[in-house]
């Protein structure tokens, strides 16, 4: 409700001053509150399949890749390809030694849970698409100030996770204060180099843990995949 508020108030303050960038940014994480908010509750009512579940959630969050193309998403250099599996190999380090294996019962089916590991790559190339590339991009346009376009970014990436539907039992204060530096890492890194390839290096490492949790369900799940 908080977020929509202010949304909306955003919303008016950039039609009365005309600011058009700020406008298009505002109504487009308006839409990614809206779906991360209230989604999962249309499907708890509607039933319909897991896969296009998954694709309407993160939909908002891949708009930009078709509406602006000339944001840059992919370059490559050298260094900052080795300081990303540096700080990405540290986040995977401190993010296995605070979880344990789980112990939970498989209660999906196999088809299901690829569908679970599909999105975990999905989430995460769409999130980087979305508070790095389209984001920042936009924030550059609107202000020069290199602190408030990264803690800005930063600020509404932990807060997208705080939106989610079961934030409540998934994240704690610690995982949120880890969020947020992994959102000031990801913002500097992009900031500098204009490429998401090693935000995305160094956010699939510190989401490594349930990534391997996937895995290990799907190990441990003796059904069929093509069952009927």
């Amino acid at each position: 409700i908080i977020a929509i508020i202010l949304c909306v108030i955003n919303i008016i303050f950039c039609l009365r001053h005309s600011y058009s960038n700020f406008l298009t940014l505002t109504c487009s994480y308006l839409c990614v509150v809206l779906f991360i908010t209230f989604l999962p509750f249309i499907r708890s009512k509607h039933e319909y399949p897991l896969i296009l579940h998954y694709l309407l959630y993160n939909f908002p969050f891949v708009i930009p890749l078709f509406l602006f193309r000339d944001i840059t998403f992919f370059s490559f250099d050298l260094w900052s390809f080795i300081l990303s599996i540096m700080i990405g190999w540290l986040f995977a380090i401190i993010n296995l030694k605070n979880k344990k294996k789980p112990t939970f019962e498989v209660t999906l089916s196999r088809s299901e849970q690829l569908i679970n590991i599909s999105y975990f790559f999905y989430s995460i190339l769409s999130e980087e698409i979305y508070f790095r590339a389209y984001l920042i991009s936009h924030l550059k346009e609107i202000t020069n100030n290199f602190f408030i376009i990264i803690l800005l970014s930063s600020f509404l990436f932990t807060y997208s996770h705080y939106l989610n539907r079961w934030a409540n039992i998934t994240f704690t204060p610690k995982i949120y204060f880890f969020h947020s530096i992994l959102g000031i890492i990801l913002s500097i890194f992009y900031y500098n180099t204009g490429s998401i390839l090693y935000c995305i290096i160094i956010h699939f490492c510190f989401n490594i843990q349930d990534f391997l949790n996937e895995i290990h369900m799907l190990s441990h799940n003796q059904t069929s995949l093509f069952e009927d």
